[in-house]
């Protein structure tokens, strides 16, 4: 994880004799059944070699970690998730994804972030990356989750609050318009809804919010409202929207 006084990362790695990595992810294993970090491993190290040029799997403070070079295309291909989650089902574990880096000095920073990614409450899967719950692991740094849903963004609390007291779906509608990224086709066939019934819901909640759902800007920060939202939640905190609904001129 550290250089050694006097030794430098490619120093250690040749003392193994494998190539240091220019690209590469680091990844905590977890078993979920009752296995040794050394048995696990050993299994893994067994489970990797054939299908990722070089790994080097090894354990840390009692903790089995893999470190496996690979490209940043190569990395965000699905083909790379799939692997994964054989190697999981294979070996009984789960497996936390670091964010890719090119540079070996990044190594401990990457278990870190693994180590607090392992500690959340809102990783779902056998294989979870990092970068998917970057939300989460900010959200988790501020630890005060009275003060949380504050930052909903006022936007949504009044649209919680509308579809509440109308039993409409606005705030579903809006959900899968972002992550359908904006795209109208996409969004109404998710929603089995004609494309002129969800432009009436979205010019409904931009006559409510005053929001224009065309601006990246606000798109993004709606979004990030859904996630905290959703953070909260897994928490258990019982969040009420209160805002009033304001009559239409």
């Amino acid at each position: 994880m550290t250089e050694h006084q006097g030794g430098t990362f490619a120093d250690q790695f040749a003392e193994q004799h494998v190539q240091l990595p220019t690209a590469m992810v680091l990844i905590r294993c977890e078993p979920l059944a009752d296995q040794a970090p050394m048995i696990l491993q050993q299994r893994l190290q067994y489970l990797m070699m054939p299908r990722f040029k070089q790994v080097l799997v090894s354990t840390y403070q009692q903790q089995c970690v893999a470190l496996i070079p690979i490209s940043l295309v190569a990395y965000n291909q699905n083909q790379f998730k799939l692997t994964l989650q054989q190697i999981t089902k294979q070996a009984d574990c789960r497996l936390i994804v670091s964010q890719h880096y090119v540079n070996p000095e990044d190594t401990f920073a990457a278990y870190t972030v693994c180590e607090r990614t392992a500690q959340l409450k809102t990783g779902r899967g056998r294989v979870i990356f990092c970068e998917d719950q970057f939300y989460n692991l900010a959200l988790a740094r501020v630890n005060h989750l009275e003060i949380l849903p504050f930052f909903i963004n006022p936007a949504l609390r009044l649209l919680l609050a509308y579809d509440q007291q109308n039993h409409t779906e606005l705030v579903p509608t809006l959900d899968v318009y972002l992550r359908a990224t904006c795209n109208l086709t996409r969004t109404a066939k998710q929603l089995y809804v004609h494309p002129n019934t969800l432009r009436n819901r979205l010019h409904h909640i931009t006559t409510l919010t005053g929001c224009d759902l065309r601006d990246a800007e606000t798109c993004f920060k709606l979004a990030a409202s859904f996630k905290l939202r959703q953070f909260l939640t897994q928490h258990q905190y019982q969040y009420r929207p209160d805002i009033p609904i304001p009559t239409q001129d």
